[in-house]
């Protein structure tokens, strides 16, 4: 009962006279140009998948972060 009730406020609006503003026309969004996912920030390339979690993973977490609050 209480993870409905945390679920429920969750999902709920901060301000009731604000509803959710979802864009449904797909005219309307904009461009968005991603990097290379297997290009390091600093050119390297992922080679093997020990690099990935060593390194390429986190700077894409950081991206996104940055990126797409």
């Amino acid at each position: 009962m209480i993870t409905c009730l945390l679920a429920a406020l969750a999902f709920a609006p901060l301000d009731a006279a604000t509803p959710y503003r979802f864009n449904h026309d797909e005219t309307k969004v904009g461009t968005c140009t991603l990097p290379d996912e297997l290009q390091c920030v600093d050119g390297a390339r992922v080679t093997d998948p020990a690099v990935w979690p060593a390194k390429r993973r986190g700077e894409c977490v950081i991206f996104t972060h940055q990126h797409f609050p």
